[in-house]
């Protein structure tokens, strides 16, 4: 009886065990085949065409909303969401950036048909060397064509956010937004040398070059005159430079150098933030915003369109970003830019 019972119980075990191993191996080949389909479109899609797909916004007077007409007088919209430069896919990388410039061209638009600049700020920040190579491709494109450039801020423009604003001529922010954040962070790195010291074990690292490990992570910590001093040097340098940029821009509205040391990497509703300098205009709208620009620039009543470009995505290539979320483990960091210096706020904790 005992055999029967123990030939039964083996016999489930077997036919769970083959049947955990079916779905698992069913979950690998989805993994590897929406994989190698999204990797085929991205190739492919970059080698197709140049041309991002674009939308009109309907912020025309007097003209049918939708439509795009090369003669038009046009707002040239970039929106900036989301983590900067933290994916080579997102539209917050430089070269993303430096792509939309040339959109206006490729749609068979004059240089002299874009009367302005808005940037759409929805951003916690992100890499700096990103956010300063987009704040440099703004500013460059700005004086190429003597054209006003714009900021309004949706929910929050933090750190890099704050970089890429510092661009323009004029920010202004809807009625709840977070602001500010001037601050450098690199790491976090961990070190596990006292836990293995404890539990007795060791780990060795072969090296060549002085101070080629900066920050170890089984190793004794570096003391004295290493890279780790260095790295602190190059955080704080990559600081200055963040101030030097806000402080060109904002300087003149009270956010001296001196002032943005002492205010930290706060961030603030946008009536402080106004009050403080680091915005010009608080509880604007988006159209009232871009009615602003639009009489900057000098466009008369008549039709002027509103145009903003994203990047081309498949009902493919989206499944694959779902998927990435929910199965990290498949994909691996692939798609992924981790820079080692951020202009980051971590507002995780603030919702509604």
């Amino acid at each position: 009886m005992s055999r029967q019972k123990e030939s039964i119980f083996t016999l489930i075990v077997k036919k769970f065990a083959g049947s955990f191993v079916s779905v698992i191996g069913f979950l690998l080949a989805v993994g590897l085949f929406i994989s190698f389909i999204g990797f085929s479109y991205k190739n492919s899609a970059a080698m197709v065409s140049e041309i991002l797909p674009m939308k009109v916004h309907s912020i025309v007077p007097g003209a049918a909303p939708g439509l795009f007409d090369a003669k038009n007088p046009t707002i040239l919209q970039i929106n900036i969401e989301g983590a900067i430069g933290k994916r080579k896919d997102s539209m917050n990388t430089s070269a993303m950036v430096q792509k939309i410039f040339r959109q206006p061209s490729l749609y068979g638009m004059t240089g002299q048909n874009v009367k302005g600049i808005l940037l759409n700020i929805n951003s916690p920040g992100g890499s700096a060397a990103e956010s300063d190579e987009i704040y440099q491709d703004i500013i460059a494109f700005k004086k190429k064509y003597n054209i006003p450039v714009h900021v309004w801020i949706g929910d929050m423009c933090a750190s890099g956010g704050m970089y890429i604003a510092s661009a323009a001529d004029y920010i202004s922010a809807q009625t709840i937004s977070m602001i500010g954040s001037v601050g450098v962070y690199f790491g976090p790195f961990f070190n596990f040398y006292n836990f293995m010291e404890k539990v007795g074990v060791e780990s060795t690292m072969v090296t060549a070059g002085k101070n080629k490990i900066t920050f170890p992570m089984f190793s004794p910590k570096p003391k004295g005159t290493s890279s780790y001093n260095d790295i602190i040097a190059i955080t704080e340098g990559i600081y200055e430079k963040f101030l030097d940029v806000v402080t060109d821009a904002r300087a003149k509205h009270g956010l001296t150098k001196e002032r943005l040391k002492e205010l930290g990497a706060t961030v603030y509703g946008s009536v402080d933030a106004k009050k403080l300098g680091y915005i010009d205009a608080a509880n604007v709208r988006y159209n009232d915003a871009v009615a602003n620009l639009a009489k900057t620039a000098g466009i008369d009543n008549g039709a002027f369109q509103v145009i903003s470009f994203h990047h081309p995505q498949s009902y493919l290539h989206g499944l694959q970003a779902k998927l990435e979320n929910r199965l990290p483990f498949f994909f691996g960091a692939s798609d992924k830019v981790e820079p080692p210096f951020s202009l980051e706020a971590d507002l995780s904790g603030c919702s509604l």
